[in-house]
C-alpha cells in the first residue's frame, strides 16, 4: 500500500431486538481498493 493512502475504518455491529450485541467488527479498508455500499434488508 502506498504511503499516505487514506485508510477509512468501518465499524459494524449486529444486535438482537433487545440491544444485546451478537457480533462486532472493525475493518480497515485502503481507499482505492474498496467500494462501500449500504444495504438494510428488513425480514
Amino acid at each position: 500500500m502506498p504511503e499516505n493512502t487514506p485508510l477509512p475504518t468501518v465499524h459494524g455491529a449486529v444486535r438482537e431486538a433487545s440491544g444485546t450485541a451478537l457480533a462486532v467488527v472493525e475493518v480497515l479498508l485502503p481507499a482505492g481498493r474498496h467500494e462501500l455500499e449500504d444495504a438494510y434488508p428488513i425480514a
